[in-house]
C-alpha cells in the first residue's frame, strides 16, 4: 500500500524536509528546521520515512494506539485526535515528551513553520496530543486505527 512521493509529504532523512516542488528527476526539499531547500533523488526518497506511507492496516485497541505514540520516538508520525473544542484534527511530527498512558504527549507538528528560537526549551511547533482522543496513528509503516474510534 505504498504511495508514491508527491508535493506536500513530509520525509525524514538525516534532516526532516517537506517536499515542495518535484522538477521531474528529483524532489526540491525544504528543511523543516531552517527553512533551508535541498535536492534528493525520487530515486534517494523511496528510502526515506514518509509521515503517511503505511504498507500495512491494524485495527487495534485505543491503549495500543496510544501506546504505539508513547514508542514512536524521533519516528515520523501521522496522529488524529480530536481537540479540546471536540473538533478533529491530523498531526504530522515526531514525539519529543510523552507522559503515561492516560496522560499526553508533546509532538511536534511538522506543518507549522519553525521560528527557529526554542524559547524556554520549546519548540513553536509543539502541541499537545490527548492520548485519551487518539483515533488512528500511522507510525513505521503501519496504519493503527483505534477501535471504535475510526470511521
Amino acid at each position: 500500500m505504498k504511495k508514491d512521493t508527491v508535493v506536500g509529504d513530509v520525509l525524514q532523512i538525516k534532516q526532516r524536509g517537506k517536499v515542495v516542488s518535484d522538477n521531474g528527476d528529483a524532489f526540491i526539499c525544504e528543511n523543516l528546521d531552517t527553512g533551508e531547500q535541498f535536492y534528493i533523488t525520487k530515486e534517494m526518497a523511496v528510502g526515506c520515512d514518509n509521515a503517511e506511507t503505511c504498507f500495512s492496516e491494524e485495527e487495534v485497541s485505543q491503549t495500543k494506539a496510544i501506546e504505539k505514540l508513547i514508542g514512536a520516538g524521533s519516528n515520523l508520525v501521522t496522529v488524529w485526535f480530536e481537540k479540546k473544542d471536540g473538533s478533529g484534527r491530523k498531526l504530522r511530527g515526531f514525539v519529543v515528551n510523552e507522559t503515561d498512558i492516560r496522560g499526553y504527549s508533546d509532538v511536534v507538528d511538522l506543518d507549522i513553520a519553525s521560528d527557529g528560537n526554542m524559547a524556554n526549551g520549546r519548540d513553536n511547533r509543539q502541541r499537545k496530543v490527548d492520548h485519551r482522543t487518539i483515533n488512528r496513528i500511522i507510525v513505521d509503516g503501519v496504519d493503527y486505527k483505534a477501535k471504535g474510534r475510526w470511521q
